[in-house]
């Protein structure tokens, strides 16, 4: 469930797909291959009776229109629901005050003009010439700063410094997979985080024989459900990379079968990734160790 507000991107859907849409204009795509794939990761965009669908279709109508990217079909969707009430409606369902209502019924009667012409100063569209270099190559164990909570540095601080909630208390570590581009561009890595927490650097040997960890919430386990073992797949760009302080520690041997069989879904075709392995790899809840070894999938070469 979103918040709702009387401003466009006030509500968590229409800022989240907005960011989206900003990172797949980044492609050569057109609108029919972009509202494709933003509908993949938002389900609500298929959805007229969803509270957050006419969020969505109004952002996305608005970032085409400031990118000067010729929209009709969410143009089109998006003054339907102007013309229709709908997202008016939906707003008083959800109990938006009738103050905001018609505060809100003014920003549409804006929208709604300022979209009957080409934007005067449309945002410039850049589009990334080449893919993503790769960060890790497959069977890289990488180690990285965390808290003792295991929180990693957030890399959405230019430095790690400039974040009031971050301290250096140790080292944790993860190994890769498997490796990818979403959409051609954006590379993606699976990677499994291991229980492994030590204040100094752990060594590739650490590495190779820890276990994959396994991470709970309270309510899970009121719940009576499994821990989750923590395996993602995610995004990693560079520059995202040095600021997490990223270090490769050494490089095991894949075990391509296991790889292909427990983690099918990653090389499924439209699989999509996190944005960002900092979530992944900072977790939630209680970590305990897994009974899943690391050298499942990533051995130490014989000889």
């Amino acid at each position: 469930m979103g918040t709702w507000s009387v401003t466009l991107y006030g509500s968590d859907a229409a800022s989240d797909v907005r960011d989206d849409l900003r990172e797949l204009l980044r492609t050569a795509m057109d609108e029919a291959a972009i509202v494709a794939a933003l509908s993949k990761a938002h389900p609500e965009l298929n959805d007229k009776n969803d509270e957050d669908y006419a969020d969505l279709w109004l952002a996305l109508a608005d970032q085409f229109h400031s990118h000067g990217v010729a929209a009709p079909k969410a143009l089109a969707t998006a003054h339907a629901i102007v013309d229709s009430g709908l997202d008016l409606k939906m707003k008083r369902t959800l109990g938006m005050s009738e103050r905001d209502l018609n505060k809100r019924a003014k920003v549409l009667t804006e929208l709604r003009v300022k979209w009957r012409k080409p934007h005067p100063k449309p945002v410039k569209r850049k589009v990334q010439a080449a893919p993503d270099a790769f960060v890790f190559d497959i069977g890289d164990c990488a180690i990285f700063p965390v808290k003792e909570t295991g929180k990693t540095i957030n890399p959405y601080f230019a430095k790690a410094e400039s974040d009031p909630d971050w301290r250096h208390d140790g080292y944790g570590a993860m190994g890769v997979l498997a490796r990818g581009h979403y959409l051609g561009i954006f590379a993606w890595y699976g990677f499994a985080r291991l229980n492994l927490f030590d204040p100094r650097k752990p060594t590739l040997d650490a590495c190779a024989t820890a276990a994959v960890e396994a991470q709970t919430t309270i309510l899970d386990q009121r719940m009576g459900e499994k821990p989750q073992l923590c395996i993602f797949m995610s995004r990693l760009t560079p520059a995202f990379a040095r600021r997490m302080r990223l270090e490769v520690v050494g490089r095991l041997a894949p075990n391509d079968k296991a790889i292909r069989e427990d983690l099918a879904a990653f090389f499924k075709l439209g699989a999509q990734p996190g944005v960002c392995l900092a979530g992944e790899l900072s977790g939630f809840g209680m970590r305990e160790k897994s009974k899943v070894p690391l050298s499942r999938y990533l051995t130490a070469p014989r000889g």
